[in-house]
Order: structure tokens, then sequence, then C-alpha cells
């Protein structure tokens, strides 16, 4: 009996320990798979193709809270992993089916997180946030594992306290990056907020009869503080979603011109005394004012992976020039006034002549990429990694101007369906000038940022400029072609082969500078490795404690940096929330 307890035993050992060793591979293999999907969101994040289902009533604030309690968990059970790689494999195995399950509630509020953030920049950092928490967290599992089985090895002891360190570290630059990305939407919202009050607060005393308005204000000011307001909003629709900062900067100019208009209209009042003008003068002023605080309304609701969010900011802009339109009619027929133009010559394709100086721009920086006798001899020698450079940045040149080219297709497909008359204006054919300027303005920002891609491509080959710069360069690219792509849908027919062809270019932009980050993170390696050897060389012949002094003040010198970088990016945050958040 004894021996067949005993054997009983050691088979529910032998039993129990293959399970608990499938469970941490299962673990593993589960982070793993979480790495993967936020890899994919991040590349679709990159392009502007980035969703996410999120819950009704759900918004970032909530999604941020739920984030910040799922890195505050991780950190708990780190610790408890820490713990059980002390006790038997059984303790450690849970502990690790607990974190795996608490990286999958982490990327779900991570994706709910960036799908409600209006900017392409933050939705990649937090992301590659979650992506870098993931990574680090299943370096611990696997050091962990070691960590149980060989628990007199010094080295793998070492090893998993290193992974408990680099966890903390990600989970901290996580939880930043998303109280940044959120605060930016605060900012905007609270901007938002701002402006509507001093609208309504102008449109109050426009109809106080002790106020008097701008002093000499004519039917000209009046179209000039509207045709501002239209510029403005063109901004507003080229930089929804993508360019947070200018989109601010662009409500900032909305909602001067705004109250500018509402000034000089008071002004322009009395210069006649047809009642009947001045009671329309009232009625248009305030339903175009109203028009603009209702587009700043909807201007809350940015999100960027449904399309509906932006139609309906898109409509709310279309329904603002239309009421513009109705005030610059009432303002010709006042002293001073005439038939007024947003542009000097309607005939004229203003747009496709803009988006053809883009593909020339385009071309041309292309053209000015180096060849490799050029960079023969350089201050560094990256071999086939500058050719790598070189031809991934072509590629991305060539991306890009393909996607200004469909822009231009689809462009000239709408405003020869008519689609770019603005259908609340009430006339057969007028172009919608907020529209036409948000299509050039995206398609400027592309060949600007292509054009600064190339520049530091040669740089960086030439060994003049750090491969971060063009990092830099491709999320750039990557913003601005996401910009281009909202304009150019904007009013496009969603069945046309030119919409269709929109989306794939804008993939074949992200394809390319996914490569294009790829050889510039070769080029990186290659730089280290070259140095690791030269090194290596010199320390030969030094003692194992000389070599391992070295190492220590090398990870010392790595340490400062990464708190310097997070200084550097803390101070960045306060200093535009203080910007924001005077006045």
């Amino acid at each position: 009996n004894q021996v067949t307890e005993s054997v009983s035993t050691l088979l529910s050992a032998v039993k129990a320990g293959a399970t608990a060793e499938r469970d941490i591979e299962k673990a593993v293999e589960d982070i793993s798979k979480v790495k993967v999907d936020l890899d994919s969101a991040a590349l679709f994040a990159a392009s502007g193709q980035f969703s996410a289902n999120v819950a009704e009533g759900r918004n970032v604030e909530v999604t941020v809270s739920d984030l910040k309690n799922s890195l505050s968990q991780l950190t708990k059970s780190s610790n408890a992993l820490s713990d059980a790689s002390k006790g038997y494999q059984e303790q450690f195995a849970a502990a690790s089916k607990n974190t795996a399950s608490i990286i999958n509630n982490l990327s779900i509020f991570v994706k709910e997180t960036a799908s409600l953030l209006p900017d392409l920049m933050t939705q990649q950092s937090v992301l590659t946030g979650a992506r870098a928490v993931t990574i680090a967290v299943q370096q611990l599992v696997l050091a962990g594992k070691d960590a149980q089985a060989n628990p007199l090895d010094n080295n793998a002891q070492k090893a998993l306290e290193s992974a408990i360190e680099h966890v903390q570290l990600a989970n901290n630059q996580l939880s930043q990056l998303s109280e940044t990305a959120s605060a930016d939407l605060i900012i905007t919202i609270r901007e938002l907020q701002k402006a509507i009050r001093e609208i309504k607060s102008s449109l109050k005393q426009y109809d106080d009869d002790n106020f008097n308005g701008e002093n000499g204000a004519t039917p000209t000011t009046i179209f000039e503080s509207a045709k501002g307001v239209v510029s403005g909003n063109g901004q507003l629709l080229s930089t929804y979603g993508s360019a947070q900062e200018e989109f601010i900067s662009a409500i900032q100019n909305v909602n001067m011109n705004c109250i500018n208009m509402i000034n000089r209209c008071k002004g322009a009042r009395s210069t006649t005394n047809d009642t009947s003008i001045q009671i329309k003068l009232d009625k248009a002023l305030k339903a175009a004012s109203l028009a603009i605080v209702n587009l700043f309304e909807n201007g809350k609701l940015q999100r960027i992976d449904d399309p509906s969010y932006y139609k309906q900011f898109s409509d709310s802009s279309e329904t603002c020039t239309g009421k513009l339109n109705d005030l610059v009619a009432i303002i010709k027929v006042l002293p001073g006034g005439k038939d007024f133009s947003w542009d000097d010559d309607d005939d004229t394709n203003i747009a496709e002549t803009e988006l053809q100086a883009a593909i020339a721009a385009i071309e041309a920086a292309k053209n000015k990429l180096l060849d490799p006798s050029q960079w023969e001899g350089s201050a560094i020698d990256l071999g086939e990694v500058a050719n790598q450079i070189v031809d991934a940045t072509r590629f991305v040149a060539m991306a890009t101007q393909q996607l200004v080219i469909t822009a231009t297709e689809v462009q000239n497909e709408i405003v020869s369906a008519g689609r770019a008359t603005s259908k609340k204006m009430g006339q057969v054919y007028k172009k919608d000038p907020a529209w036409e300027e948000g299509l050039i303005s995206a398609a400027k920002a592309v060949a600007g940022t292509t054009e600064d891609l190339v520049g530091f491509a040669n740089q960086s080959v030439k060994g003049e400029c750090g491969e971060e710069m063009l990092i830099a360069c491709v999320r750039g690219v990557g913003g601005a072609t996401a910009r281009l792509v909202s304009a150019a849908k904007a009013k496009a027919d969603p069945f046309s082969d030119a919409h269709k062809s929109l989306g794939t270019c804008a993939k074949k932009v992200a394809e390319a500078t996914q490569d294009l980050a790829a050889a510039t993170k070769a080029a990186t390696e290659r730089k280290v490795e070259n140095e690791l050897k030269k090194k290596q060389a010199t320390g030969r012949g030094q003692s194992f404690a000389g070599l391992r002094a070295k190492e220590l003040e090398e990870q010392a010198r790595i340490a400062k940096l990464e708190l310097e970088l997070e200084k550097a990016r803390s101070s960045l945050f306060n200093s535009r929330r203080k910007e924001y958040s005077q006045g």
C-alpha cells in the first residue's frame, strides 16, 4: 500500500508539473499574441486605419483610468511572479496565468484609449508603449521560469531582477504617455469650450443697444473676417484627428475671426437706416455664428477610427460655409457693399494647381536622394544599410507622390460631379472654400514632410545626423498622409474607384514607412555593433572585474539617458499644458 501511495503521489506530481509547464507556455503564448495584435494596431494607426470597439458612454477619461488600474495590477502581478519563482512550479504557473490575463485586459483598454485619441501621433505612441510593456512582461515570465527552475543560479536570479525593473520602467512610461495623450484631448475640448463661451458672449453683446461694435467697420472688413473663418474651417477639416496642436491653432483662428465678424457687423449695421436690412443682417449673423458654435461642439467628438464622426464634422463645416455665404449676400447691400467672391476666379481649380505643385515638390525631393557614389568615404560606412535607407526613403516618396496623384483624381472627380459646391449655399455652382483649403493644406503637409524625410535620409547616410530624426520624419509622413486621406474623402463618392484607391495608397505609404523604420533600426544596430566591437577590442586583456565595471558604467549611462528622456517628455507636456491653459 505504501508503495502504491508513493507511486500515485509521484505520478500526481509529474502530472501537476506537466500541467504547470503547459500553463506557463500558454501564458507566454497569450502574451505573444497580444504583442502581435498591438503591432498590427500600431501599423494601422500609422496609416489612419486603426479602429477599436468602444462601448457607448466610455470616454477617454474612463479608458485611461481603467488602463492605469491595469498597470497597477501588473505591478503587483510582477512582484507576485518574483515571489512565486521562489516556490513551486504550480505557484509560478498560476501567477503567469494571472499576468497574461492582466495583459489581455490592458490591451483592450489601450486600444480603446487609442481609438478615442484625435491625433495619430499619440495613438501610435500609446500603442507602441503598450507593446513595450507586453515585451517586458513576456521577458519577465521567461526569466521567472528560468529562475524557478534554477534557484541556485545567480545569473538567472539577476536576469529576473532586471526583468522586473524593465517591466516597471515600461509601466511608468505607458502611464505617463496615456496621461499626456488624454491631457491633449482635454486641452482641445477646453479650447473649444472657451471659444464657444466667447462667441456666445459676443452675440449677447451684439444685442446690447449700448454696444456700437467696431468703429469704421465696412462690408469689406466683415467679408475679411468671414473669409478668415472659412480658412480656419479648412484647417480644422485637414487637421481633424491628426494634428492636435494645429487643430487648436485653427480653433483660435476661427474664434478670433468670428468675434471680429460679430463686432464688425454691429459697427456696419448703423450705416443703414433700412430696418429690414438690419433685421436680415442680425438673423444671418446669428445663424452663421451659431453654425460655428455647432462646428466646435462637433469638434469635441473627434474619433478618427469611425468615419461617421468626421462626416458629421464635415457636414457642420459645410453648413457653416453656407450660413456665411448667406451673410455675405446681406452685407453686399450695405453702404459700400459689392459682390464678394471667396476666390479671385471661381473658374480656376486652385486645389488642383496646389496638388500638382505638391506632386512636383515630392518628385524634386525624390531626385535629391543620394546615390552610393555620394556617400562613399563618409563619416559612417553603413554599406548595405545605407542602400536600404535610401531605397526605403525612395519608396516612401513614391508612395506619397502616388497618394497625392490619387487625391488629385478624387478632387477632379468631385468638382466634375458638383460635390465641391456647398449644398447649403443655395446656388447651382459655388466652391466650398473650407474644404478646398483643407485639401490644399493636407497636400502641402504631405509634400513638406516627404521633403524633410529625404533631407534627413541624406544626412543620415552621410553620418551628419542620428537615425532618430528619420524616425520623427516617418511619423510626420504618417500623420500628413492621414490628413490628406481624410480631407480628400470628405466629399468623395465612397463607391468610386478613386475613393477606394485612396485607402490603398495610404496603406502603401504605411508599408513603405515601416520598411524605412526597419532600415533605420538596422543602421542603429550596425552602429552599436561596431562600437561594441571597438570596445571589446580595447577591453582585451582586462580583468573580469574591469570588464564588469565598464558594463556597469554603460548601464548607468543608459539609465541616466532614460531618466533625461522622461524629464524632457514631462517638461514638454507641462509647457504645452501651461500654454493652452493660459487665458
